[in-house]
């Protein structure tokens, strides 16, 4: 965390998360924090998200100030919408309660284009040898033959699994749902969910776009909070206080 900036919250975004975790598996944090409100208005608050390891190995963290957060939020991101929606909470708080609460009661449909794109990086990458194979016949008759047999070609394959169910679950019926994927896939039955996913989003009754004002308005109000304890003490320690 960024000197004189404080922690708001962290949770695991990895495989725990999805309950797929074996003995080997990182914990993968998601760490948000307020950048110091006097360096924002100063304009020398460095407010670039970062990632490392801890000291213990098994630990990767992603850190990303809670501007960035909500800005990744209305664009749809869904590794930031993992973030806040996490089941997994390593440190809670109230912003995390009250950003949780707005994101998981008002979800939105603009979450899939980053779904479809993890889904779809993952496929050409990892499952079909070439990108210029577009219909289900080619795709099926070129999987890449140096994946086939080995362990990693079903894990990803789990991977593309969990994120697409977690899509079609969002846009159908407005729901978080981390559910486990342990058993080995055909990918012509991934194949076939991505293309589910695809008409999720076209008959989804959810908004298209979120209500960027809440999300603004719980911004600015938790930076001008920690402004005013930083400029005049917290308030229940002030001599005005009620």
């Amino acid at each position: 965390m960024k000197a004189n900036s404080i922690n708001l919250w962290q949770t695991n975004v990895g495989s725990h998360m999805w309950d797929m975790a074996h003995e080997k598996s990182d914990v993968d944090v998601f760490e948000c924090y307020m950048a110091n409100p006097t360096a924002l208005l100063r304009g020398i608050a460095n407010v670039k998200s970062k990632s490392h390891s801890d000291k213990d190995p098994n630990y990767d963290y992603a850190i990303h100030e809670i501007g960035k957060v909500i800005t990744e939020v209305l664009r749809g991101n869904v590794n930031f919408y993992w973030g806040i929606t996490s089941p997994i909470i390593l440190n809670d708080s109230k912003h995390l309660q009250e950003i949780r609460r707005m994101t998981m009661n008002q979800p939105c449909a603009n979450v899939y284009h980053s779904i479809a794109g993890l889904a779809h990086h993952n496929w050409y990458k990892y499952i079909v040898k070439d990108k210029n194979y577009t219909t289900t016949a080619e795709i099926m008759a070129n999987l890449n033959p140096k994946r086939l047999p080995d362990e990693k070609f079903h894990k990803k394959l789990r991977i593309i699994s969990r994120t697409v169910d977690f899509g079609i679950r969002l846009l159908r019926d407005g729901e978080f749902a981390y559910k486990k994927v342990d058993e080995i896939l055909d990918p012509l039955d991934v194949l076939v969910s991505m293309n589910v996913l695809d008409e999720a989003f076209k008959t989804s009754k959810l908004p298209r776009e979120p209500n960027e004002e809440g999300y603004r308005n719980y911004l600015q109000r938790i930076r001008v909070e920690r402004l005013l304890e930083e400029l005049y003490g917290r308030r229940e320690d002030r001599p005005d206080a009620d």
